[in-house]
């Protein structure tokens, strides 16, 4: 019997499934062989996808065995091996670059785009830049002491990369896994740290605080692949501007009395 097609499910917007979108959209062949399903807020809190993830949340994979995957490193990790004969291969040569990419994502995945508890009012460090009490309410929301603390954290974390980046790729010559992982999350800074709170461009300032991030983003940017991921998630975030999700942040900020740190350098 003909193997049935494994299940990708995709949010247009969420920068940790985007990085399973690029990989289908570059590897070879996955457009034909992974079913991809773009999901709604709704569809989240199905029944029937709780069976794919529990958590609820995506990227969510279903294998053609019907076995469910999630968490977005662990289903990029099981793409990349289970297709590893397919080009391009995602991850460098060496033992000594392999371990320079895991620790780029690492670093991402833990300080930048994960919560760490699934308990309602725990929140990814990305969160401080678009989740509210104004807007998602007692369980998604943060107070303001928290969300300096974790924009510290991202300008921590942007440096950090900075630094680290070999060029013109994360990891050197081959494009890897790291930027996979990492140029969808730059999407959300890109438009949220100006406009929210006062950051420079930091993707565009080659003369700014992180010339080497500029590059790589820059040329990133440019590959289609990129360019539409792009496109789709500033599109959502331009939408959500727009119904007024950023009022309360920019509200709460500017009636701060204490003197906490939102903008940088």
């Amino acid at each position: 019997a003909e193997m049935k097609k494994p299940v990708f499910y995709d949010m247009i917007h969420s920068n940790n499934a985007a990085r399973i979108r690029l990989w289908i959209m570059l590897k070879e062949d996955m457009q034909d062989l992974i079913e991809v399903k773009m999901l709604t807020y709704p569809e989240l809190k199905t029944s029937e996808f709780g069976r794919v993830n529990p958590l609820q949340k995506v990227p969510a994979f279903l294998r053609s065995d019907d076995v469910a995957v999630y968490e977005s490193y662990v289903i990029l990790e099981y793409l990349e091996d289970k297709y590893r004969s397919r080009k391009p291969a995602f991850k460098p040569d060496t033992p000594e670059d392999r371990q320079v990419m895991e620790l780029m994502i690492r670093m991402h995945d833990l300080y930048v785009a994960s919560p760490n508890c699934t308990a309602p009012g725990f929140s990814h460090c990305q969160g401080a830049m678009y989740l509210s009490y104004g807007w998602h309410g007692e369980a998604r929301g943060m107070d303001l002491k928290s969300r300096a603390a974790k924009l510290e954290e991202i300008w921590k974390q942007l440096a950090w990369l900075n630094n680290a980046i070999v060029g013109p790729y994360l990891v050197g010559e081959q494009l890897s896994l790291a930027d996979l992982t990492w140029y969808p999350t730059t999407i959300f800074m890109e438009f949220m740290l100006p406009r929210v709170f006062g950051w420079p461009d930091v993707f565009r300032e080659v003369q700014g605080p992180f010339p080497k991030l500029c590059l790589w983003w820059t040329q990133l940017t440019q590959e289609p692949a990129f360019e539409k991921v792009r496109h789709d998630i500033y599109k959502y975030w331009e939408d959500m501007e727009t119904k007024g999700q950023f009022k309360p942040i920019m509200e709460e900020i500017a009636a701060d009395t204490t003197g906490l740190k939102f903008k940088y350098p």
